[in-house]
């Protein structure tokens, strides 16, 4: 590739690395508004992170395109089709986390349409620690650090046992005479969406290992 169009193909990936942190930022703004919107009870809020997700659509249609303009333009080398598909992989896994605060806010939504609680000290706290490793998650991609992005594998498998402890505890106060079973369901599914959330952020993490040392991490490092 000659040295004008290998500057302009390295500038056109730069605006893309920006592209992906703008909708990283978009999807932990909408996953902070969902927690709230739980947290509080709150079907307006709930309104303003699901609109905010037309917004990460957006984003992540444009990246696509971006990418494939590279692809057909610029005859990129194997190097450079690597992190081209890994930029289309990293959107995915951010999208996703969007999605999940999507479903979140619908819930919160419906539930209070129909006069359910979902708000629970053990649930918020819960979605508190996802959205703590999705923040992480998304700080280890921005700043290109290794030493954080291990950090996120590392309580990974703490918080996925957490959430099956969780559930399970949830599952059996359901079971019980006179349980409100609506409201634990939804809290159910909002830990669903919280975990999940979580194990884009964890995927997130892996990408950027190894875009820096060219390995494939074992999680729980």
């Amino acid at each position: 590739m000659p040295a004008t169009q290998r500057t302009t193909f390295e500038e056109q990936l730069n605006t893309m690395a920006a592209h992906v942190r703008r909708l990283g930022e978009t999807v932990i703004e909408e996953l902070e508004m969902a927690l709230k919107a739980l947290a509080g009870g709150d079907p307006a809020l709930a309104e303003r992170a699901i609109a905010l997700d037309d917004e990460a659509d957006r984003d992540r249609d444009l990246l696509e395109k971006d990418c494939l303009r590279l692809l057909t333009r610029q005859q990129p080398v194997a190097s450079d089709l690597r992190a081209i598909t890994g930029t289309l992989k990293l959107a995915d896994d951010l999208e996703r986390i969007g999605d999940h605060a999507v479903n979140l806010s619908k819930r919160v939504g419906e539930a209070a349409a129909q006069g359910v609680t979902l708000a629970d000290d053990r649930v918020i706290a819960y979605g508190e620690r996802g959205l703590a490793l999705c923040r992480l998650g998304l700080r280890a991609l921005n700043e290109n650090d290794r030493e954080t992005a291990e950090s996120v594998l590392r309580q990974q498998n703490t918080l996925h046992e957490d959430a099956t402890d969780l559930e399970t505890t949830l599952m059996r106060e359901a079971s019980a005479p006179g349980a409100d079973v609506a409201s634990l369901m939804g809290r159910l599914l909002a830990i669903h969406s919280f975990e999940r959330a979580a194990a884009h952020a964890v995927n997130v993490a892996e990408r950027t290992i190894f875009e820096i040392t060219g390995r494939r991490p074992r999680r729980g490092v």
